[in-house]
């Protein structure tokens, strides 16, 4: 069959502008219409929920005023801050802002700046990123090519503003967790998470009683009710955080790991085999157990018999860790990839523990207290 029965030449509708299309991809009546004209057709709110002012918030919101397609609207959601601390924002007529006077957390933040917004999908964008200028064209992309789609989140990228060692491997440990991650996806981030308005409200939105994994729990309930969810891995937004290692521990353990835990009893799911709890994550916890273990009770095994387990331990630590050792070295080179086994380890540590005492809490006490949960505690990952 002839080439010219697949492709044409039209003018575009709307700007006249003549561009190929291939008659066999149509997608919502696109091919007649130029790729900047059809990005126009999906309409997108951007709902930033903004729980405090920091040198990180001026960088999103710069580079949400730098965007190269204008959105239909950028809500800005300022959760308990008070007008004195709020600073400007772009002067643009697509800025929009709530106040919530009191601090509610990231969760009712959001819902709420998704009942202000208009557009056909909600963009949710935390305040502690900065994002690329094509954004909007690459997710306008993204839900043209495919129709089916309910939401789509993406990742941080490889190379974050923060230098030091700890906001560098943590951001390289959720780059590389995303970027490993089944592109059919069980869950939700509500980092750079995009989401049909429709669904959104389907499905009740955020649960405003839960902060740090209400984007988590959002995305089990869209699994349940088996709407698509895309792990978009080109989609990628620069983080701005800062980690020391007092702010990581509490973070993983208070914020993430004790609710999530909580949570997995509340919705009795199981573990999916995904993100961050694949089966060697699992059996690394072990193994870091393994080793406490074997360490504390090396006077009673003996030292030679400690020192063999140990060793075969160690290396079945770093077999199961190698791709994420050898992903490390090559970024950042062999020292760094060394030091993050250490933090590795006691990243396992960290959830393992709060398995147990969450598995006990909600075993034996039988109560779902969401009593570690801090309202005022945003962009948690």
């Amino acid at each position: 069959m002839p080439l010219s029965n697949y492709w044409e030449v039209f003018n575009c509708l709307r700007c006249g502008v003549s561009a190929p299309r291939n008659r066999k991809g149509i997608v919502f009546g696109s091919n007649f219409l130029c790729d900047y004209c059809a990005l126009k057709k999906i309409t997108l709110s951007i709902v930033v929920p903004v729980g405090k002012i920091d040198d990180a918030y001026g960088y999103c919101v710069d580079s949400l005023g730098s965007l190269m397609d204008v959105p239909d609207e950028i809500i800005l959601v300022f959760d308990g801050i008070s007008e004195d601390e709020r600073p400007e924002y772009p002067n643009l007529p697509w800025f929009r802002t709530e106040v919530l006077k009191a601090k509610c957390g990231p969760g009712r933040a959001r819902n709420i700046g998704a009942r202000r917004a208009t557009g056909d999908l909600l963009v949710f964008i935390d305040s502690d990123v900065s994002v690329p200028r094509d954004l909007l064209r690459r997710i306008s992309n993204l839900f043209r090519s495919r129709p089916s789609l309910d939401a789509a989140f993406g990742s941080y990228d490889d190379a974050p503003k923060e230098r030091n060692f700890l906001s560098q491997y943590r951001n390289l440990l959720h780059h590389y967790v995303h970027q490993n991650a089944n592109e059919e996806a069980s869950t939700f981030w509500a980092g750079c998470g995009i989401i049909r308005r429709s669904v959104f409200f389907d499905i009740g939105g955020f649960r405003e009683d839960m902060h740090g994994i209400e984007d988590v729990e959002l995305g089990y309930r869209l699994n349940e009710r088996k709407h698509a969810i895309y792990l978009c891995k080109t989609l990628q937004v620069t983080h701005l955080k800062h980690w020391s290692a007092v702010k990581m521990m509490r973070t993983d353990f208070f914020v993430r790991a004790l609710p999530w835990v909580e949570l997995i009893f509340e919705r009795r799911s199981r573990l999916i085999n995904d993100l961050n709890s694949t089966y060697r994550d699992r059996f690394l916890v072990a193994n870091a157990y393994l080793l406490v273990f074997v360490s504390v009770a090396s006077p009673w095994i003996g030292w030679s018999g400690s020192i063999f387990i140990l060793g075969s331990l160690l290396l079945g630590f770093f077999v199961l860790s190698h791709r994420f050792c050898f992903f490390l070295a090559e970024k950042r080179g062999f020292f760094f990839a060394s030091f993050a086994l250490f933090w590795q380890w006691m990243f396992y540590i960290l959830i393992g523990l709060a398995l147990g005492i969450g598995s006990v809490d909600c075993l034996v006490m039988k109560k779902f207290r969401k009593r570690f949960a801090m309202a005022g505690d945003y962009c948690a990952g």
